[in-house]
């Protein structure tokens, strides 16, 4: 965690974007006495790296990795993030047009909010998902898992669902490519 932090941090100091902190992370009760981890944080690392258990919890902020006393916790709090709607992280409004101006850093993160608030959950409805693999420039590369990995639809997919949406919400330039 504070080798993520601590890049993160070096990164936005260099590029000269100030440093969002996380004071609510302080906030809550203690999850994990170990590595003194809240709740909080907890849920918004799972929210924000579409974490699943508590092993996944565990080696991104090492929270149940002392003692494990608090991996049952852990456990309830994964499942309590993906049953209750989703209110902590910022939604994008369906109005909103393409951010001009943005760092990588900033062009990334939308795309990574997109593609979860937006794109992940039609897929999902029948049976696919989507994965953002990397950007390079104005190419969004992308892996198609699920029903979309083997579907005959794939470029409708690609171009009528990923690439028109982020081209309305991110840059009108983004080219959406599978790998």
């Amino acid at each position: 965690v504070m080798g993520q932090e601590a890049l993160e941090a070096a990164i936005f100091k260099y590029k000269g974007i100030e440093v969002e902190v996380h004071e609510e992370d302080d906030e809550g009760s203690l999850v994990c006495s170990c590595f003194a981890i809240t709740e909080n944080k907890i849920k918004r690392v799972i929210l924000e790296n579409n974490l699943k258990t508590a092993e996944e919890v565990t080696n991104y902020v090492k929270a149940g990795g002392g003692c494990g006393s608090c991996l049952a916790d852990i456990d309830d709090l994964v499942a309590s993030v993906y049953e209750a709607p989703d209110t902590t992280t910022q939604q994008i409004p369906t109005t909103t047009k393409p951010a001009t101006n943005l760092t990588n850093l900033q062009k990334i993160t939308l795309i990574q909010q997109v593609l979860q608030q937006e794109v992940r959950p039609v897929l999902a409805e029948d049976g696919g998902d989507v994965e953002l693999f990397d950007v390079d420039g104005d190419r969004v590369l992308v892996k198609l898992k699920g029903a979309c990995g083997s579907c005959s639809n794939v470029l409708v997919t690609l171009k009528g669902a990923i690439e028109a949406t982020l081209k309305e919400r991110v840059s009108e330039s983004l080219v959406v490519e599978a790998v």
